[in-house]
């Protein structure tokens, strides 16, 4: 604590100039290119607030400390267990607050970019502090205001949009939304069909949330590597590819493809989630009017088989249950990164 108020005392000493907050472009990502934004945006502080604007700072770059920590313990575990995670996207990035030359960087809905896995539900209030914080100095200069840069609205999932994922912000992850909104719909609306049921048979499927597919679509194609991004443009889901073939999946509506991405977008989305389903009765996949007496035993259940997988991680889990679990956690926690996980080491 002693230490707190000498780092008080010794920044009320510094000249009113240094003591000023800046606002700056986050050009990393190259948002800011072409827009005629200047270098910086001055927001002066009035000397009373000092105080408080440096108990502020300083908790937040304690929270940011020890985040970090808890960041490069999990870091060093993931290594042990020879596994790596993808890195969250910095596409909602737009600007950064500059104070005592520390930066703080924050996405268009004025929400810090900290990796809120490694922060705790005690951390909360402060982190909400600090972003009201910022929101409220940006809100105040004119130029922000005439530009319209102000913080917006974080968008919310609803029956028309789906959820926006945290770390998944770029557009590229928002192109099929519509199109799964409506497959989705479509199921929904008749499950019995895509899971191949007699006629007039009733499979009993709880109703299958969009965001889900969504999610499902991040983990399996939505990495950064040539061959994901070509992918994602044609079979996110991953349902046919070469070497995968498997006779079920002729029922979907496919046909044996000699290399990858053959077929549609809407296709081959249509027959992932289909065979997603079908794998909710059995490991086959096979329609269900092959097997009457088959009932559904869950969507995580169905996640597991759709990844197919039965090695173990060397941490023991099971590694289509950790695949389910992350396509679960991120559908149901958008505001949370759920990185893709990526292994490299099969036991």
């Amino acid at each position: 604590m002693r230490r707190f108020w000498l780092a008080c005392l010794a920044l009320a000493a510094v000249p009113l100039a240094a003591q000023t907050l800046s606002v700056e472009p986050y050009r990393a990502n190259g948002w800011a290119k072409g827009r005629d934004l200047p270098g910086h945006v001055a927001l002066p502080l009035k000397p009373e607030a000092l105080r408080g604007v440096c108990d502020l700072f300083l908790r937040v770059d304690a929270l940011r400390v020890r985040a970090d920590i808890r960041a490069r313990a999990h870091a060093f575990w993931l290594g042990l267990a020879e596994e790596e995670e993808s890195a969250p996207s910095d596409a909602a990035l737009r600007f950064e607050l500059v104070w005592q030359g520390r930066r703080y960087p924050f996405d268009r809905w004025g929400r810090l970019a900290i990796d809120r896995r490694f922060i705790r539900p005690e951390d909360g209030e402060l982190l909400s502090r600090f972003e009201a914080f910022y929101r409220a100095q940006v809100t105040a200069s004119a130029l922000f205001r005439e530009q319209k840069l102000e913080p917006q609205r974080r968008p919310e999932a609803t029956a028309e949009a789906l959820p926006l994922f945290a770390g998944f912000e770029d557009d590229r992850y928002q192109a099929h939304d519509a199109l799964i909104l409506r497959l989705v719909a479509e199921f929904n609306a008749n499950p019995g069909e895509w899971v191949g049921a007699e006629e007039g048979d009733d499979p009993n499927i709880p109703p299958l949330d969009p965001a889900l597919i969504k999610a499902l679509m991040i983990e399996e194609t939505g990495g950064g590597g040539a061959r994901s991004l070509a992918a994602w443009d044609v079979d996110p889901l991953q349902v046919n590819v070469p070497g995968d073939w498997a006779p079920e999946k002729a029922e979907l509506g496919l046909k044996e493809p000699r290399s990858r991405n053959e077929g549609t977008l809407e296709q081959n989305l249509r027959a992932g989630i289909k065979f997603l389903a079908r794998k909710g009765f059995g490991v086959s996949g096979r329609a269900v009017a092959h097997r009457p007496d088959a009932y559904f035993d869950s969507w995580r259940e169905a996640l597991m088989r759709y990844n197919g997988r039965t090695d173990t991680l060397r941490d023991g889990r099971a590694y289509r249950s950790a695949y389910a679990d992350r396509v679960l956690r991120r559908a149901r926690n958008p505001e949370l990164f759920v990185p893709i996980a990526i292994d490299h080491h099969r036991k």
